[in-house]
């Protein structure tokens, strides 16, 4: 099985060759069939002179609007059987990416597999979640996303579509939604196979106030868009409801910042016309899924 690894880049040079020194050893085998597919955003520093260096890659520069629209450039040129999305500060876990490719070829009928995933400044201090269960909608909405933790194959990604560029640091959320809808059955790896790196220049594990606050504010727009794309009947329409309520619940309860282009005026007009029973159970959900991968 020949793997796609895609990755995202913009002046990547601090964390760029750990994560790429990292693929070797994730499969666990000098035999490995893969390739790299950088997309670089016009990096000013060393990044394109480190990919370069490394016979694996094939970069696919361009300017474009961010990771996502990145994202997307690499994977709809990747030419491999199975795709994986590596970011570039953070790195994949010994022998697992193997593990995974032998899991796809043995059960032919699976859409992916989701390794379980670490989070933290690095593999010696990071936390380990885990998933509660295969992936359902639930988990999709309030698990934590962990698209990098997972093997898709290539005709998976194809058809759930490209991230939405427009949906901010809830694209992961929103595609694996998608991925959840369609690709049936997916396979549990019950071993770390990615490391999340925790750093004030990432995009979506800064733990700062405002970094916290981003991620707030795009839960609460994924959500009310959500909302407006679907109906009182579906099932995804309470869901979203209940996700809008949280976020808004956690913007109101963070100091007001004007780096994620919130109104907290709004925020508290929105929850209050949401109402209690959307936000018990939104409340009730996020602990539930607290701490969990969306699944497997």
């Amino acid at each position: 099985m020949h793997v796609s690894i895609v990755m995202a880049t913009k002046n990547a040079r601090r964390f760029l060759q750990e994560a790429l020194d990292s693929i070797p050893a994730a499969f666990g085998t000098p035999n490995a069939k893969y390739e790299v597919l950088v997309a670089d955003a016009s990096s000013s520093d060393s990044t394109l002179d480190i990919a370069r260096a490394n016979a694996a890659v094939r970069i696919v520069s361009h300017t474009d609007s961010g990771i996502y629209d990145g994202m997307n450039r690499a994977i709809a040129a990747a030419k491999g059987d199975a795709i994986l999305i590596l970011n570039s500060d953070d790195t994949l876990l010994p022998e697992a990416l193997g593990q995974a490719v032998a899991a796809l070829k043995r059960n032919t009928s699976a859409a992916f597999v989701s390794g379980t995933a670490i989070f933290g400044e690095s593999v010696a201090n990071a936390r380990h979640r885990q998933h509660r269960g295969p992936l359902s909608v639930e988990g999709a909405m309030f698990g934590v996303p962990a698209i990098n933790a997972r093997l898709f194959r290539t005709a998976v990604v194809r058809t759930a579509g490209e991230l939405q560029t427009g949906t901010g640091l809830a694209a992961d959320r929103d595609w694996l939604l998608r991925v959840a809808a369609i690709a049936g059955h997916g396979l549990a790896l019950d071993r770390p196979m990615y490391f999340y790196r925790s750093h004030s220049g990432s995009h979506t594990l800064d733990s700062s106030l405002a970094g916290r606050r981003r991620v707030y504010a795009a839960e609460h727009r994924f959500a009310s868009d959500m909302i407006a794309r679907t109906g009182p009947e579906d099932r995804l329409h309470a869901l979203a409801r209940s996700s809008r309520a949280v976020a808004a619940m956690k913007l109101r309860t963070t100091q007001p910042g004007a780096e994620d282009g919130s109104d907290p005026a709004f925020i508290k007009a929105d929850l209050k016309g949401v109402g209690m029973v959307d936000l018990v159970r939104g409340i009730k959900l996020a602990a539930r899924w607290r701490g969990h991968l969306a699944g497997w």
